[in-house]
């Protein structure tokens, strides 16, 4: 059985399972966009800037993880026992999101992005399989969502002149990230084995 299987093996019926027991995160994110009204016209205010907001990712995870890094409780995970921060880490983070954004940004919102939505959300749960460093918590990946859309409005408010034009992408880009952080946290608190997964 594969990791995100597991996370609802249950032997109970999920409104978001495939019939074979893996979890239909496709049919999550669908709904999740009913919820959040997530349109055609905000798929095409994201197209709209998808180059732009490409073109300055780099710009974008610096922000992100400058401002990460700022607080005690975002550091740890990227601190050592010496209370220094890994740098080398936050530069793999980093291009690691980079990537992630131009994913986004280009890529059509199918089953194949949902699935890796949830691989981003397992990856984020499991991280202290496979490091020094501690899994992040599911209230770091709510304050890095927020903080990720600061970074892209900072790019967008210097770059959109027209101001309904500017408020209409920002709303689009704040519900795009809402569907992506529902699989993250909906990921994290299937598979944690913690109660203080949050």
């Amino acid at each position: 059985m594969s990791s995100l299987a597991a996370l609802h093996h249950d032997g109970h019926q999920h409104p978001h399972r495939r019939r074979q027991g893996r979890p239909d995160f496709l049919a999550r994110l669908e709904t999740m966009k009913q919820l959040v009204e997530f349109r055609s016209e905000d798929q095409d205010r994201i197209a709209a800037v998808a180059p732009l907001v490409a073109g300055h990712a780099s710009a974008i995870a610096a922000t992100f993880y400058q401002s990460l890094l700022a607080h005690p409780e975002t550091a740890q995970p990227f601190t050592g026992d010496d209370g220094r921060v890994d740098h080398a880490q936050v530069s793999a983070r980093a291009d690691a999101l980079q990537r992630w954004l131009r994913l986004v940004v280009e890529a059509p919102l199918d089953r194949q992005a949902a699935e890796h939505a949830a691989h981003v959300g397992l990856v984020h749960l499991r991280g202290g399989e496979d490091t020094a460093h501690p899994a992040i918590k599911g209230r770091y990946l709510a304050a890095g969502t927020s903080l990720l859309f600061a970074a892209i409005a900072g790019v967008l408010v210097e770059a959109v002149e027209d101001p309904r034009t500017l408020a209409a992408t920002l709303v689009a880009w704040h519900k795009l990230l809402t569907l992506y952080v529902d699989i993250f946290l909906a990921v994290q608190a299937s598979g944690s084995r913690s109660p203080n997964w949050y």
